[in-house]
């Protein structure tokens, strides 16, 4: 494999090259370029971006390209909202725009971290101590209506 397959392959976690060009295309078209910027080096900072999250395989690529395209997106539009030239009404257009791909990159994150654990629950278990006369509630406690408290599990003590 040569040196630039090989880091097209680190960056998209796809084997394929013409597959992992493919990749990286479609994201550099996602974040779109600035009409004064430059597309090589938008291509290099979406491809450094890329491989710094360390793609382990081709589901993990295609995730991990969605989530930059994404975040680039999201805090484009939300940084519309600096704008003195637009009215009221489109800056919070932007910033909803902003908002809902925001909200689209952290389901991304959630759905690669949930690849990433491969379906592996955790469970956390933590020691609490009752001394005599006193009490514990096990269990979740949610506040009810006017402040009172509703008890979902057991009391113990």
């Amino acid at each position: 494999m040569s040196g630039e397959s090989s880091k097209l392959q680190t960056a998209t976690g796809i084997m394929n090259n013409d597959v992992g060009v493919k990749l990286l295309a479609l994201c550099v078209d996602a974040c779109g370029i600035d009409l004064n910027g430059d597309k090589s080096q938008k291509i290099m900072d979406i491809f450094h971006a890329l491989a710094a999250l360390e793609p382990k395989d081709e589901i993990e690529g295609m995730l991990l390209t969605r989530m930059v395209a994404l975040h680039d997106r999201g805090m484009k539009m939300l940084a519309v909202n600096g704008s003195k030239d637009l009215s009221p009404q489109v800056v919070e257009l932007y910033a909803n725009m902003g908002i809902k791909l925001m909200r689209l990159y952290n389901e991304s994150l959630d759905a690669l971290m949930r690849y990433r654990r491969r379906g592996e629950q955790r469970v956390v278990v933590q020691h609490v101590t009752v001394e005599g006369g006193g009490k514990a509630v096990v269990g979740t406690i949610l506040a009810g209506a006017g402040g009172e408290r509703k008890l979902e599990g057991q009391p113990h003590g």
